[in-house]
């Protein structure tokens, strides 16, 4: 059986794990890095709705 390497559709930034439940080096919650309250606000209005709005474009 042949093994096939996931690639990722969403840039790393964009991605769940990176910008609401970051780890640290020890794979725990990062709560240092998470995005709360306005910096959350400000990232998933300001970037990641424009980022998945355009994905259709970046994918063909």
């Amino acid at each position: 059986m042949m093994m096939e390497t996931y690639e990722y559709i969403i840039e790393e930034k964009y991605r769940w794990s990176t910008w609401v439940a970051p780890k640290d080096a020890d794979g725990k919650f990062d709560d240092n890095n998470a995005l709360t309250g306005d910096d959350l606000m400000e990232f998933v209005d300001g970037e990641l709705f424009p980022y998945l709005k355009s994905f259709k474009q970046r994918a063909v």
